[in-house]
């Protein structure tokens, strides 16, 4: 009968092969980390984005429905990183990790009752760190976004 176990050399693996291993981890981690982190912030930035989008269309939207009889509004106030619905009194405040860092040429937007059509133009810009994202409302109405973008 021959024996079948395995010798004291055929057990697990060698220094070598393990210290291989690692610093194969090690190099794929040390690559990986910085695009998950960038992507972070960029999906950070696109929600928060679209959040605002949201609210400056359904502001539209309700002052074309004529609900509550009134025109409709939005402030943006740079300095508190709010947004302030009028006549609804609501305000709603932007992820601490973004920045509202623009927005031309004046602060706030009232959209006409019935029509919807702004009073003026507006242009907001949010940023991360490395990211920023435009939405802008022409004359018009028309209201457009960009994607974020590196700086």
């Amino acid at each position: 009968m021959k024996n079948t176990a395995p010798s004291s050399s055929d057990k697990g693996f060698t220094l070598i092969e393990g210290l291989v291993s690692a610093t194969i981890l090690a190099v794929l981690a040390g690559l990986s980390t910085p695009y998950f982190f960038g992507s972070r912030e960029k999906n950070l930035l696109e929600t928060q984005k679209e959040r605002v989008l949201h609210e400056i269309k359904n502001s539209q939207q309700k002052a074309m429905n004529a609900q509550k009889g009134f025109d409709h509004s939005l402030i943006f106030n740079p300095e508190t990183e709010q947004i302030t619905l009028y006549p609804d009194i609501q305000t709603i405040r932007l992820d601490s990790k973004i920045d509202l860092v623009s927005i031309s040429p004046t602060d706030t937007i009232t959209f006409a009752r019935l029509t919807g059509k702004p009073d003026t133009s507006l242009e907001v810009v949010l940023a991360s760190k490395k990211f920023s994202a435009k939405i802008t409302v022409s004359q018009e109405g028309i209201i457009e976004a960009t994607p974020p973008e590196k700086k």
